[in-house]
């Protein structure tokens, strides 16, 4: 049988192609022309699922390590051992704490602090039998015992005694004031309202007792037509009645001593910016507020007043340096 005819090539002879094919053969498999551009065959793959896995969890491996860096900037961490309690957090922006110009730091920001700093004081208050021992806790002292002595002439107090700090209702901070509950013995859970000094933590007696420049007897009894300022226990009510009957117009609030010995009722004008701020606060936290009030001056009116402003939203008073007219 005669071979078929191939007919020659048009290119020279290659004097080297025996010595390179030899190099070629020597070269490792995946080396060799044309290796690296394939594609792992299915049959690879089945034959070889180790490998695969293997590839994967070292991929995992390098992504995790980049995450993980050191020079990676991480979240801010956030201690939760003692979170500050929502009502507390809800004050805190309205507070000014004193800055370091003033000479006296910001009050502490959670309970346990306070308690253990101011404990030893608020015992030697609560304890205290004569208004001379008790007026030394104070912020004033002198103004202090003054002014108890017109409560208690003989200068001899009755001790309400203390028991201890009430952690469940929490602390409220406003500015320099920072306001507990403590258990007594003999008036149950009662405010007690320290102040920060360069000296320690002082009490305040005035929201602590409730006082007022002018009392509420002599309120109540010379009805002023001028402002007088008082601590009051503020609620909403529905009373209208002689000068203040036109329920479209007014709104009505019962103002009650610290002492629950005196009643007003307290009215302020419907859509204005006092009646927003009056409502609010009730809803908010406490219905103790320090005001100013005043008498209209109509006989009908013997036990209703005109609320002229919020001197502040506690009993603590921020704004006492400002004379009342």
């Amino acid at each position: 049988m005669v071979a078929p005819h191939r007919p020659k090539s048009s290119q020279p002879a290659d004097p080297n192609a025996h010595a390179r094919a030899h190099y070629e053969h020597a070269k490792p498999e995946w080396e060799r022309a044309g290796v690296a551009e394939t594609t792992v065959s299915p049959e690879f793959k089945r034959k070889h699922p180790l490998i695969w896995v293997l590839g994967g969890l070292t991929i995992a491996g390098i992504g995790l390590a980049w995450l993980l860096r050191p020079d990676k900037e991480g979240p801010t961490v956030t201690n939760l051992t003692n979170p500050t309690p929502p009502i507390i957090a809800a004050l805190e922006s309205e507070s000014e704490p004193l800055t370091e110009k003033e000479g006296v730091p910001s009050p502490p920001m959670d309970f346990q602090t306070l308690r253990r700093e101011a404990e030893p004081v608020a015992k030697r208050f609560l304890e205290a039998k004569t208004v001379a021992e008790m007026a030394k806790e104070t912020l004033k002292p002198e103004q202090t015992e003054a002014r108890a002595k017109s409560l208690f002439p003989d200068g001899k107090i009755e001790a309400p005694g203390f028991v201890a700090f009430n952690q469940e209702q929490g602390l409220v901070n406003e500015g320099r004031f920072s306001t507990a509950q403590i258990q007594t013995r003999w008036k149950g859970i009662v405010p007690l309202t320290f102040v920060r000094t360069e000296e320690g933590w002082k009490i305040d007696w005035e929201s602590w007792s409730g006082w007022s420049e002018v009392s509420w007897a002599e309120v109540v009894s010379q009805r002023p037509t001028k402002l007088v300022r008082l601590r009051a226990v503020v609620s909403p009510i529905e009373y209208y009645n002689f000068y203040f009957s036109d329920e479209s117009r007014w709104r009505s609030f019962k103002l009650e001593s610290p002492d629950g010995e005196h009643l007003l009722y307290g009215y302020v004008e419907r859509g204005s910016p006092l009646e927003e701020q009056m409502v609010a606060r009730h809803e908010e936290i406490s219905p103790r507020m320090l005001i100013e009030v005043r008498f209209p001056g109509d006989p009908s009116a013997r036990n209703q007043v005109f609320i002229s402003r919020i001197v502040n939203k506690s009993w603590t008073d921020f704004d006492e340096s400002i004379v009342t007219p």
